[in-house]
This record gives structure tokens, C-alpha cells and sequence, in this order.
């Protein structure tokens, strides 16, 4: 990703967005002497990687956040600029019937947390669906209920696989893509699904869920956001905040300015190059030359929204995972996340954090709850289940994020790719992060592709393609 020198000097890139994937396009780009200005609509930057403080000790990010990666370079940068990173064990366990069972699901304890009357129902229809997938039958895999059922069965689809996904997606399973299965679920060969089974270990799979080699900053994430911003500053950049983009100013195939209003007025800043980090369903709409089928396909992507509740524990070690999943029902939350795990700096002597996430939508009833409800809840369940006793809470607050995640409906993929070929028309633009490529990715991912964007604005012209064309090229 090594940028010619050949681009006159202080060309100017306007970015939107002043998270990971904003500030490390930034930040490379300052460094080789473009002239760039990011346009952040809230008063902070970081995104969903940014850490706070409170008054009395307590460090948190915005969300658990756990580094590993495939990217050998981001993890050998991270190395050399970080003195903080380290490495950590990252465990999980799922609460079902009373129990706390080991995730990704292991052995003999995924058929013997069942009913006694449901475990030979469970073994039938794993093997008859197993036994489907070794001879080849043609299975539809159009939904994620269909992509679990086609690999696990029907029960341990109910068991395992239905409760979970929809309160975390907020839809039922039939309408979530397959995509969520391929990418989330660990898939085990037969072979290994016995050997675990029998010598109660888990299978070693090439897996993003299965990572063993996990990373986390002393301070929080982020510690990255604020070395690339410093960065940013240092080498002439420049961050707008309370910008809100109102319109992208389209020419000759090409952005050429972004009007903005913040409380001191309008304001249109002019660009070369124009890298965009928003929800896709919002910046589509900002494009005047967008096409009427990008534009549709926009309006039919959505994001989840989570509502966060920290709880401050008067003592440490309180649950019996890093990270803790609740499926049933009616339990509102779907994880509880020991903060103080992750690191000891970042809570008072023997003290911890629990992040406990509540999925829902901005129209939900849920987003609206008062942090006294959510924590008279958090606390009766999790009370109730033995991870917290009597008087261990000794206070709350709260964070509510509009944008969590994409919502992965069936179809979705290519509503995705309709949005992001639409922006190959347009000779200077890109659009990529978490929410700008409607993706489900994590901090290295979003950093690597910060440092594409930035490549593509350099190489795009050069290679005679535009800048998304060659951004997508070189995203993996």
C-alpha cells in the first residue's frame, strides 16, 4: 500500500466520519500531504472505538472490543506503535436451564443441556441432517433458519439457534440471511463434532469465531483512535465536528464539494476526493447522481441499535466468562461483558464493569428505557442466575448507540453490492467501514480498510480505475 508520489501536493480529501475507519484514512493521508478535512456530525471522535472515564475511576469503551486478526500487518503495526497490547484469554459461555455452557458449543454438554426426552430427538435430527449434507441432497439455503436446519436440525435449531438471533437481529430467523450462519457459527466436520464429543475439547477450525490468538489495549480501544487522530492533527488535518452532510455537490462524474450544517451555519467544502465512513442507506441518498436503483436499494437496508447499561461492582471476577450470553426470551439483554477482565486499568482496585447490551431499534420501546428499569432487570436476572449477589451494584449509567451493527435481512448482499457499484461511477468517491460497506467487521478490519481508502486515492487514477473500484479490489 506504499502511495505515489506522483499526486500533486495538498490535493484536498473531504471524509465523513471521524471513527477508526475515518481517522486511519486520515492519518495516512495527512502524512503524504493531502490536504484533509473530516466532517464528524457528533461533538467526539472514535465512533464505536472510542473509550471514556469516569469521575470515580472507571474506563470503558463504547461496547466490548477484542483484537485479532488475519491482517499480519495490522497486528505488526499494532505491536510496534502500542507498548499497551497485549495479548488476553477471551472466553464465553451461553446461560441455559440454570446452566452456564461453554462457547463455541463443545462436546457432550450440547446434548446433555437438553430435556432427557429431547436428546434423542436432538441426535436424530442432527445425524438425518448431517447424513443430507454427506449425500449431496439439494438444500435451500435461502435464510439463516434454513442455513442451521441444513447443518444442526430442527431441534437444535429451536434449542440453540432461534431465541438468540432474534433478539439480538430484532427479526425472526426466516427473515435473517444466511450470510449471519457462514460468518458467525463455527461449522465442525462430523469427525471433529465426535471427538469433541467424546474427548470434550473443541475441534481446531479456521474460523473468525474461533480465534486464538487475542489482543487488547491497556487503556481501551480507544488508544487507536487517539494515536491516529494526534497523528491527523500533527500532520495538518483538520476535524469538523457537529457537521450534519446535508448533499454531495456531483460534476462531471465526480464529488466536488459537501454542503454541511452544524449550529454556526451552512457550510460547502470543496473536494478532489470524497471518502465516506456514514451508514451506506445515508450517503446513497446525499449522492444528487445516484441512480433510482441504488437509491431503493438504500431505503431497504436498516442497522440494529443497542442500549448499554454499565453496572460498577463493588467486587471483581463476578462472571464465569469474559463474556456471558443469555438466549431466553424473556431476558431483554442478550450479553454481559466483565470490563474488568479485558484490563485492570481501566477499573478501581478490586472493583469491575459489567457492559450488559440491550439490542433493539431506535423505534423500540426498549431505546426509551430509563437506566434505573434497565438496571432493575439486569439486576433481578442476573441475581437470579447467581452472577451477582445482593448489594454488589453500586451504580449505573448508560449509552445508547443508533447504529450497532447492520441488519442482515435476506437479500441484503445484494442491496449492498447494488449501493457500492453505484459509487464506480463516480471517479473520486468511496464508501467502506462498518457502516459505510454495511458490514459486521471489527477494529482491524476497519483499520485495514482505512489504509485501502487511502491507498485508492493515490493508486485509483494511476490504474485507470476509480477509486471505489480499485478500493473494493484490494478490500480482502
Amino acid at each position: 500500500m506504499i502511495m505515489s508520489s506522483s499526486e500533486p501536493a495538498r490535493r484536498k480529501v473531504v471524509i465523513l466520519g471521524a471513527g477508526i475507519g475515518g481517522l486511519s484514512a486520515g492519518w495516512a493521508l495527512a502524512r503524504k500531504g493531502f490536504k484533509v478535512t473530516i466532517m464528524e456530525k457528533t461533538l467526539e471522535s472514535g465512533g464505536l472505538a472510542r473509550t471514556r472515564k469516569t469521575d470515580d475511576g472507571f474506563e470503558y469503551d463504547i461496547g466490548p472490543h477484542n483484537i485479532h486478526t488475519r491482517h499480519a500487518y495490522i497486528l505488526a503495526f499494532l505491536k510496534k506503535t502500542f507498548s499497551s497490547l497485549y495479548r488476553h484469554e477471551l472466553t464465553s459461555k451461553i446461560h441455559k436451564r440454570g446452566r452456564f455452557i461453554t462457547y463455541p458449543l463443545k462436546g457432550a454438554a450440547v446434548i446433555l443441556s437438553l430435556p432427557v426426552w429431547r436428546i434423542p430427538l436432538a441426535v436424530g435430527s442432527f445425524l438425518a441432517a448431517r447424513a443430507r449434507m454427506f449425500l449431496g441432497e439439494p438444500r435451500e439455503d435461502g435464510s439463516f433458519e434454513d442455513w442451521i436446519r441444513n447443518r444442526f436440525g430442527a431441534v437444535l435449531f429451536r434449542e440453540y439457534f432461534c431465541d438468540y438471533p432474534t433478539k439480538v437481529w430484532r427479526i425472526p430467523p426466516r427473515e435473517i440471511d444466511k450470510h449471519v450462519g457462514e460468518k458467525r457459527i463455527p461449522i465442525y466436520g462430523f469427525v471433529e463434532l465426535l471427538r469433541s464429543a467424546i474427548l470434550g475439547r473443541i475441534a481446531r477450525v479456521d474460523h473468525p469465531e474461533v480465534a486464538e490468538d487475542n489482543f487488547y489495549m491497556k487503556h481501551g480501544i480507544g488508544e487507536i483512535c487517539g494515536y491516529f487522530e494526534s497523528g491527523f492533527e500533527k500532520a495538518g488535518g483538520v476535524i469538523r465536528f457537529g457537521e450534519e452532510i446535508r448533499g454531495v455537490e456531483i460534476r462531471n462524474a465526480s464529488a466536488v464539494a459537501v454542503e454541511t450544517a452544524s449550529s454556526t451555519g451552512k457550510r460547502r467544502e470543496e473536494c478532489d476526493y470524497l471518502l465516506s465512513t456514514i451508514p451506506l442507506n445515508e450517503f446513497i441518498p446525499l449522492l444528487l447522481d445516484a441512480p433510482d436503483g441504488a437509491r431503493r436499494a438504500a431505503s431497504q437496508l436498516d442497522y440494529c441499535s443497542s442500549v448499554l447499561l454499565f453496572l460498577k461492582i463493588a467486587r471483581r471476577d463476578v462472571l464465569p466468562s469474559t463474556m456471558l450470553y443469555f438466549s431466553e426470551p424473556d431476558v431483554m439483554f442478550s450479553r454481559v461483558t466483565d470490563g474488568g477482565v479485558f484490563s485492570r486499568d481501566m477499573v478501581p482496585e478490586g472493583k469491575t464493569l459489567l457492559c450488559v447490551e440491550f439490542p433493539c431499534t431506535v423505534s423500540d420501546p426498549l431505546w426509551s428505557r430509563s437506566e434505573e428499569e434497565l438496571r432493575a432487570h439486569a439486576e433481578k436476572v442476573l441475581i437470579g442466575t447467581g452472577v451477582l449477589r445482593a448489594g454488589d451494584i453500586e451504580g449505573q449509567f448508560v449509552e445508547r448507540v443508533s447504529h450497532s451493527y447492520p441488519r442482515f435481512r435476506v437479500g441484503f448482499e445484494q442491496r449492498v453490492r447494488t449501493c457500492l457499484g453505484a459509487l464506480e461511477q463516480f471517479r473520486n468517491v468511496v464508501s467502506f467501514g462498518r457502516q459505510g460497506a454495511f458490514a459486521y467487521v471489527n477494529t482491524d478490519t476497519v483499520t485495514h480498510w482505512g489504509f485501502v481508502a487511502a491507498a485508492s486515492v493515490d493508486m485509483a487514477e494511476a490504474m485507470d480505475q476509480t477509486c471505489q473500484e480499485w478500493f473494493l479490489a484490494h478490500m480482502s
